[in-house]
């Protein structure tokens, strides 16, 4: 049973470093993480680089900017396990987190 936490952020780099170590830490080994970045915040390419390139990890390509009361929380949750279900097609639950 693999699972995936959809996890939408708006927070700086090292914040997302932390949380995203924490998650893997505290998760099953078949758990993967899709992260979706807030499009009001600039993140260095490096780091997404970084963050794709963990084996768990995944940032999602589209972005949307996420305004408190309007659903685009849900909007990008639910593109980011869109993108998520090709990458991982065995995750068989859904986590939404959002920061």
């Amino acid at each position: 049973m693999a699972v995936l936490i959809s996890i939408a952020v708006h927070e700086t780099s090292q914040w997302i470093d932390e949380l995203t170590a924490n998650a893997l830490r505290f998760s099953a080994t078949s758990t993967r993480l899709i992260v979706h970045l807030n499009a009001y915040n600039s993140y260095a390419d490096a780091d997404i680089q970084r963050w794709n390139e963990t084996a768990r990890v995944g940032v999602a390509s589209h972005r949307v900017p996420v305004h408190w009361g309007r659903g685009s929380i849900l909007y990008a949750h639910v593109l980011a396990i869109t993108e998520a279900s090709g990458r991982w097609p065995a995750c068989e639950f859904v986590v939404l987190q959002a920061t």
